[in-house]
Order: C-alpha cells, then sequence, then structure tokens
C-alpha cells in the first residue's frame, strides 16, 4: 500500500536576521551600478544609507545572487536588490542554442516576502565574443 501525505499551507512571514556583514560603502553622487561592489551600503546624500545588491543574471541559481542578498540582510534599513529583466548572450555552440534568461516570477515573490525591494534593469552595452555571442553585459546606470 503507497500512503501519499498531502501538506497544504501559508507562508505568512519570513524572519532571518542575516549574517553580519561589513559592507564597502559607494555613495550616491559617483553610483555607477556597473562599478559598485556586487552587495554595499550605499550612502546617500542626506547621510542615510541603503543596503544594495546587484544580479549579474536573472537566474537564481548560475551566479548564486541570493549570497549577494544575505549580505546585504543584517543591514538595518532598507534593502535593495537590482536585477536584469532579460540577459541574453547570444547564440550558443550549436545552432539550435540560446543563452536567454529570463527573471521569474518566483524570483520576485521570493524577494517581496523578504522585504526586498526588486529594482528591475537592463542591459544596454556590452563585448563582442564571436559573431554569434556577447559578454561582459552592463546595465544601463539610469
Amino acid at each position: 500500500m503507497n500512503m501519499a501525505i498531502r501538506l497544504s499551507g501559508t507562508i505568512s512571514t519570513l524572519r532571518f536576521g542575516g549574517q553580519i556583514s561589513n559592507l564597502p560603502e559607494a555613495h550616491w553622487l559617483d553610483f555607477d551600478i556597473n562599478l559598485v561592489p556586487p552587495a554595499c551600503k550605499l550612502v546617500m546624500p542626506d547621510g542615510s544609507t541603503m543596503a544594495l545588491s546587484r544580479w549579474s543574471t536573472p537566474k537564481r541559481t548560475r551566479t548564486y545572487p541570493f549570497a549577494r542578498v544575505y549580505d546585504t540582510y543584517s543591514h538595518n534599513g532598507k534593502i535593495v536588490t537590482v536585477i536584469p529583466v532579460i540577459k541574453d548572450e547570444g547564440k550558443g555552440q550549436r545552432k539550435c542554442d540560446t543563452n536567454n534568461d529570463r527573471i521569474n516570477f518566483i524570483t520576485l515573490s521570493w524577494m517581496n516576502l523578504m522585504n526586498v525591494y526588486v529594482v528591475p534593469a537592463y542591459y544596454v552595452d556590452a563585448d563582442k565574443v564571436d559573431d554569434c555571442r556577447i559578454t561582459n553585459q552592463r546595465l544601463h546606470n539610469a
């Protein structure tokens, strides 16, 4: 006899204290999303700060962006993460390959559940690898 147990429920809140992290500081007046550390403390002109992390791809598993989000999570204030909506690296090695990553709704839900503000971003520049592929994409700074 094969007996299956089915569980259901709702997550009403998520509490994660975060690991204590000494985030490097970046300043708003000379801010460039492509040059700041992937996880940092952003100092605003009025002296207030927010924790900022940057994803290099919309995928949650390719470059492990949650590690950078967790680094910012112990900040006592606003926590912001910048996620590219889409990352297209061109055609792959074979004719039918693609290297096209898109943001997933679950990622946005997860960040919302963790009280992390999401800034959707897009790439505006890249370096050419060959006739079919690009790399070193740079986000629009504005």
